[in-house]
């Protein structure tokens, strides 16, 4: 199962984290590292699997860590409509 942004979402990047504009509640929302590396990620179609390689690669954490913020990042972000699942 792969998942990709929501391309209607309006995003940008300034230094090394990402910024999200929620229009709907005019809102901006600033990313943590691992959040930001995971939006980037997901601006091309990826899996869970890619994700959780990727943090263990970027970040001193372990695969089940790793595995457990990620599925809770794709829960929330699946939910308010941030990403798309493909």
């Amino acid at each position: 199962m792969k998942f990709i942004r929501n391309k209607s979402i309006y995003s940008k990047k300034i230094e090394d984290k990402w910024y999200i504009l929620e229009s709907n509640k005019k809102v901006m929302r600033e990313l943590n590292a691992v959040a930001s590396l995971l939006w980037e990620m997901l601006e091309k179609p990826s899996t869970i699997e890619d994700l959780v390689k990727r943090i263990c690669k970027e970040f001193a954490v372990d695969k089940v860590q790793a595995e457990q913020d990620t599925r809770v990042f794709i829960k929330q972000y699946l939910k308010e409509q941030l990403i798309q699942q493909l």
